[in-house]
């Protein structure tokens, strides 16, 4: 059977609907994995003092990392063989010039989808060298929230292995 105009090289859908499936396809596609970038090991538990940043504050998302922490035996204190440092960033998944119409304007940021980085990096105080690094990015399209955040916490900080999960 060749190729006749009109018809899709499928042979049974005009070439407009092939064209149309192909974009309702795309429009169901799960969204992109997150993205991980992991090196080093957890270390053994012990304490740690947390470094801050001013412009943070007390970031509700801090604590969801603490509190991750402490499941997996860490204590923080002032005196301890490691220095955490935590950081979230939020940026636009993509960048370009805005149109002059209020309403094609909002239009877009409706639409706008965000990136968010988890990142979470344990020093070594006496060397000052990481001994792990762990970021987790995912793209998103709804506000940020805790749920999100203990995916990318999850990621990046697994909690840690249950006697019943180990098989034990």
């Amino acid at each position: 059977m060749g190729y006749r105009p009109g018809k899709s090289r499928l042979g049974w859908l005009p070439g407009s609907s092939a064209a149309m499936a192909l974009v309702l396809l795309a429009g169901c596609a799960p969204p992109p994995p997150p993205v991980l970038d992991i090196s080093g090991a957890v270390p053994a538990p012990s304490s740690y003092a947390l470094a801050t940043e001013d412009s943070d504050g007390a970031a509700p998302w801090r604590d969801l990392v603490m509190h991750r922490l402490g499941e997996r035996g860490f204590a923080q204190g002032e005196e301890g063989p490691y220095l955490v440092q935590i950081g979230l960033a939020d940026r636009p998944s993509k960048v370009g010039i805005a149109p002059r119409d209020d309403a094609a304007a909002d239009k877009l940021r409706r639409r706008r989808r965000n990136v968010t980085t988890l990142s979470l990096a344990i020093m070594s105080r006496s060397t000052g060298q990481p001994v792990y690094k762990a970021s987790a990015s995912i793209g998103r399209s709804k506000p940020l929230n805790d749920e999100l955040i203990g995916q990318l916490l999850d990621l990046i900080l697994p909690p840690p292995a249950t006697p019943e999960a180990s098989g034990r």
